[in-house]
């Protein structure tokens, strides 16, 4: 059994990016036309099931230094959005930065464009929206100001969690032209092509974890810890493993999700890395199915986690997030069930809770399906992992 990491609890305000390089929007080399071609070739490549499916430019987005960023393309069946996909306007970078199947940004996002303010992409699902670039770091200092007299009342100033927040700096995204040359290229030849698909090769995985909505638990504010969990122990039960699921609980999500509440010992604030770790071994321990598990940040080890892809096991990424203006976590857990290398390093999870009223019925939390690319993000997530293949 491998030595747990205990990873101390990290309130992220803002994705860090170094600053490579700066542009304007005159710069941009890709239009939005070319943006929803190149969203819908991307598409032909996963595994959403988008038929029949039109691709439309909903807004640009911006970087830090007010250079144009990229697009966000809304996927429609009919007059029923099903998914997004985030193209970049420059090809110093990913062509394609992030992608939702099954929810959408465009709840949180309309308002903000009806206020003619620019829309800030800074990374995994993190849009934030001001008039211009004074405006936003003013918005963000405020939100800084804050979450450090909220520490401070709890003690916790000069600790490291209080320290990094302090430290933190918003900066444009890091750019290199010669790291997507090839995707870049590989995607103008599919727009320009009948052919939208890339080779068979094997560069794609995606494992069946079954998609669930924190929104089903009793307190769905602090659920998504223990939602991960459950969709995480569902995916093993259904492989044949012996391991209590929501079928062991009535078939109630909601009594499962707040079972592993208590194993996980969730409060108010959510669950930390060391406290899902445990929870997850007492929970499988339940039936003596004792795992492996690990936990460490993700920078730098997409290899170890396309291993664990590999071998069939899902991993639970714990995810530093921006405030976004109210719609927003300070963490958010979601579960890490595969990627794809045929241009550059991507994965893809499961996501338990959604700004988006899916089903018509008022809710703004509907879970969802998220891709993005790996290096942009992995400096702003930490892996635990649970499985029964030892490495």
């Amino acid at each position: 059994m491998k030595k747990w990491f205990i990873c101390v609890q990290i309130i992220l305000l803002f994705s860090l990016f170094s600053n490579v390089g700066f542009a304007t929007e005159s710069d941009s080399v890709v239009s939005a036309n070319e943006a929803e071609n190149i969203a819908q070739v991307y598409a032909s490549n996963k595994s959403f099931e988008w038929e029949n499916a039109t691709y439309k430019v909903l807004t640009k987005l911006y970087d830090y230094d007010d250079s144009l960023l990229g697009y966000y393309v809304s996927v429609y069946e009919g007059d029923k959005e099903v998914g997004y996909v985030v193209v970049s306007a420059r090809e110093d970078l990913a062509p394609v930065l992030e992608a939702g199947n099954h929810g959408s940004q465009t709840y949180r996002l309309l308002p903000e464009i009806n206020k003619r303010n620019k829309i800030y992409y800074l990374g995994a699902m993190q849009y934030n929206y001001a008039k211009n670039k004074n405006e936003l770091e003013q918005r963000v200092n405020d939100k800084k100001a804050r979450l450090l007299i909220q520490l401070e009342k709890e003690g916790k100033k000069g600790t490291d969690q209080y320290n990094k927040l302090k430290d933190k700096k918003i900066t444009p995204v890091k750019k290199d032209i010669n790291s997507f040359k090839a995707a870049w290229k590989q995607y103008k030849s599919k727009v320009s092509s009948s052919r939208s698909t890339f080779s068979a090769e094997a560069t794609y995985k995606e494992l069946d974890v079954p998609l669930i909505g924190q929104k089903l638990s009793s307190n769905p504010n602090n659920a998504c810890g223990p939602t991960t969990g459950a969709m995480i122990a569902n995916y093993y039960k259904n492989r044949g493993y012996n391991i209590y699921g929501t079928a062991n609980y009535g078939n109630s999500h909601q009594k499962f999700i707040d079972h592993l509440k208590v194993d996980m010992g969730t409060d108010a604030l959510g669950t930390s890395t060391t406290e899902y770790n445990n929870g997850m071994i007492d929970h499988f321990g339940h039936t003596n199915q004792w795992p492996y598990y690990d936990g460490f940040p993700a920078e730098g080890n997409f290899t170890w986690y396309k291993e664990r892809i590999d071998h069939n096991e899902p991993v639970a990424f714990y995810i530093d997030l921006v405030d976004d203006g109210g719609y927003s976590w300070t963490y958010h857990w979601v579960a890490g069930k595969g990627y794809d290398v045929s241009s550059y390093s991507e994965f893809v999870f499961n996501n338990p809770g959604n700004v988006i009223d899916t089903n018509g019925d008022g809710t703004t939390d509907a879970p969802d399906e998220v891709w993005l690319l790996w290096t942009n993000n992995d400096q702003d997530m930490y892996m635990v992992w649970h499985g029964f293949s030892y490495y």
